[in-house]
């Protein structure tokens, strides 16, 4: 196995330890807060948190003139060249106020669409390879690119990585968001994506499914009883 830090000669300049005083505000709370979320209450989430995410995460904040590029997004996560391929989908399986189903965030109307209603926990599974944890979730996003908006742009194999980049810095956001409104969160990759993107109806080339995230009431019972007796969390991401 390889090590989990990296060390060079030099000297040295200690830095505070992380806390939540070195950034102002909820922002700190939220940094020294998130970690990987696998086990939720059954228990509703209101729509307004939802909507609070999403409207932070994907929203639009403004419009740019980009010149000889046209109209841009300003959103609240940074984007190669102000393409913002990343599109949102949500499956509502345990929202106070909102049917269950399958939804897609219009960011030029500021509206969730609903597309169907089939949306459940065993599809959540499925999608995640059998990760049966990640299916309590109350709210299941599936992240897609539309790729054709970078590489009109950046017409080289490059701008691939550069969509990836997007995925990070919007999911990252979804993560950040949601722990400062006090839900739990978690993030996966391992994915079956021809199965999502079936499900979403997109094809896998000009839009395809590249990140999975959820929503919920923590179940902080259950995840104080995983802590091991030495204060630190078990295998697996934090």
């Amino acid at each position: 196995m390889p090590p989990i830090y990296k060390e060079l000669p030099g000297p040295r300049l200690r830095l505070p330890a992380p806390s939540a005083r070195l950034a102002p505000g909820a922002l700190g709370r939220a940094l020294t807060a998130r970690r990987t979320c696998r086990e939720f209450l059954e228990r509703p989430l209101p729509r307004r948190l939802l909507e609070s995410v999403i409207a932070l995460c994907f929203g639009r904040l403004g419009l740019i003139d980009g010149g000889p590029f046209g109209t841009l997004l300003h959103r609240s996560a940074p984007s190669g060249g102000g393409r913002h391929p990343i599109e949102c989908y949500v499956m509502a399986l345990q929202v106070s106020g909102l049917a269950r189903g399958l939804y897609h965030y219009s960011v030029e109307r500021n509206e969730l669409v609903r597309l169907s209603a089939r949306a459940s926990r065993e599809q959540v599974r499925r999608f995640t390879r059998g990760q049966a944890w990640f299916a309590d979730a109350a709210a299941v996003f599936l992240l897609t690119a539309v790729f054709e908006r970078t590489m009109w742009k950046y017409p080289t194999p490059r701008a691939y990585r550069v969509v990836l980049f997007d995925a990070a810095h919007a999911c990252q956001n979804l993560l950040l968001a949601a722990t400062s409104h006090g839900l739990g969160a978690y993030s996966v990759a391992a994915l079956d994506e021809s199965a999502i993107d079936g499900y979403l109806g997109v094809d896998g080339f000009s839009e395809g499914v590249l990140y999975v995230a959820g929503i919920g009431w923590p179940d902080r019972r259950r995840i104080l009883r995983a802590i091991r007796p030495d204060g630190r969390w078990p295998g697996g991401p934090a």
